[in-house]
């Protein structure tokens, strides 16, 4: 007699960016195959024009949502893809917490992942519905602990990044400097912020290139400010 396998569910956004990657490296590598797994990639409307190409390949599926304020009506999306049945569900934003909320699936641990300063706030207003918080970022470690100190043992902090190149690199001291950012073009990934560093560093007259990398809701008028500088 064979014995099913619990379920894993891990929720994202159907845009580029680096919670993509975290689980699309998260879910390919699992080598143990412990879970029957399902990668379910929420669509609201502000995201078209910003998802994925090219499918990932490793079984995710999109779910067409309404616009992000809409919350009891993306709840109820949500909630038709999560059965009530062992296993885990990673979260990370608003929409699935919030069906959840609304939601309960008891027989699910639900694993919220925080990514940066701004999923702290939604760990906050949903943690009555999470059961365990993870972290690749050590500064957030410590925030998360101060947050929830009863919820010590259930906050890790799961190491995640890129490994330095040991190579040493010559000093620029005569060329412009380069500067690359690559990432969505919202306003929650602070691109307005890079027009303030660009003025900050040319009034200590230091020249930079700029290299943009992404797309997003805020493309059009963001290209409107810095293309006549």
């Amino acid at each position: 007699m064979s014995l099913t396998k619990p379920e894993l569910i891990a929720f994202s956004q159907n845009v580029l960016g680096g919670v993509q990657s975290f689980y699309y490296n998260l879910l390919r590598n699992d080598t143990e195959d412990y879970f029957n797994k399902r990668w379910l990639l929420v669509q609201h409307e502000a995201h078209k024009g910003v998802a994925p190409i090219i499918p990932f390949g490793i079984g995710e599926t999109v779910i067409e949502c309404f616009n992000e304020k809409k919350k009891a009506e993306n709840a109820l999306i949500i909630e038709k893809w999560i059965a009530n049945t062992p296993g885990v569900i990673l979260v990370n934003h608003q929409a699935e917490l919030e069906s959840l909320l609304q939601y309960p699936k008891p027989d699910k641990v639900v694993f919220c992942m925080v990514h940066d300063d701004l999923y702290l706030h939604t760990a906050w207003h949903y943690i009555c519905v999470i059961d365990v918080l993870v972290t690749h970022n050590y500064e957030l470690y410590q925030k998360l602990l101060m947050m929830f100190p009863e919820r010590e043992k259930l906050i890790f902090f799961l190491p995640y990044g890129i490994h330095l190149s040991p190579k040493t690199r010559n000093e620029n001291l005569s060329e412009n400097l380069t500067i690359a950012f690559l990432g969505r073009l919202c306003v929650e990934k602070g691109i307005y912020d890079l027009v303030e560093i660009d003025d900050l560093l040319k009034a200590h007259n230091l020249m930079v290139n700029w290299l943009i990398i992404g797309d997003g809701p805020e493309r059009e008028k963001f290209e409107s400010i810095i293309c006549p500088r």
